[in-house]
Formats: structure tokens, sequence, C-alpha cells
């Protein structure tokens, strides 16, 4: 997974730092993807890598949900993921009504196959507890 990793061994160290009560959901799917993985709770945390963000590998940066510009469609690729909740919710889907999203920063998320760059691993500590 090279760097793109970074995003999910921060969530695991999160999550070996939480109460009990905190679950850990991984998965590397994305966007609407993620609204099975929500179903269910109060409040969610989604940690994941980004790549040209506004600061050095390894800093994390609290990504604020926004509503897409257009309006939700008969597409699944034209709304985002406070929209597919609204969405589930009026289907009587429970969902969370705080979602919090956290970016690690990363270089090169993309090299299939590489492993999580070293210097980067070392960082992610500090990126857990930010997030914590």
């Amino acid at each position: 997974m090279g760097d793109d990793a970074a995003g999910l061994e921060t969530a695991r160290l999160v999550a070996a730092a939480a109460p009990p009560e905190v679950e850990l959901r991984e998965s590397e799917a994305g966007g609407l993807e993620l609204l099975d993985l929500l179903e269910g709770f109060d409040r969610a945390v989604v940690v994941d890598a980004m790549a040209g963000g506004p600061g050095e590998a390894g800093e994390v940066v609290e990504v604020e949900l926004a509503a897409s510009p257009g309006k939700a469609g008969a597409s699944g690729h034209s709304f985002g993921l406070l929209e597919g909740m609204e969405i589930c919710r009026r289907m009587g889907l429970k969902m969370p009504s705080e979602v919090r999203v956290f970016a690690v920063l990363v270089e090169g998320p993309f090299t299939f196959g590489a492993p999580l760059d070293e210097g980067l691993r070392g960082r992610l500590d500090a990126a857990a507890r930010e997030i914590a």
C-alpha cells in the first residue's frame, strides 16, 4: 500500500490507546462505501492518508466535511459523504450525528506494493496522539 497505509496505521494506533468502548473498523474503502461502516454509531472518526496537503508528511489536518456543490442526483457519484448520510437517515438508518475526518499527510501514497516509508512511520505515533 505504500504511504497510503499511513491513515490505516494511524487509526490502529488511535484505537490501541482508546477506551475499550471505542470500536475500530478498518477499510480501504472510500466515499459512499463508508456509509455501511458508519451505520449504527453516534459518533465517528475517519482517518485517511492525503497527498499534497498544507504541511509536512506525518502532520495531521482535520478536514471539514462540507456538502457537495451540486444537488444529489440519481447517481451515487454526484454527492458526498454528508449527503449520503442524510439519504440513509431518510431511509431510517441510524447514522452518526458527529463525524470528524482527519488526514495524515503523505508524499507519495500510491506506490503500490511498496512498504510504508520508515521516516513517515516514525511520525505516526505523534499523529495518533493529535487525533486522540
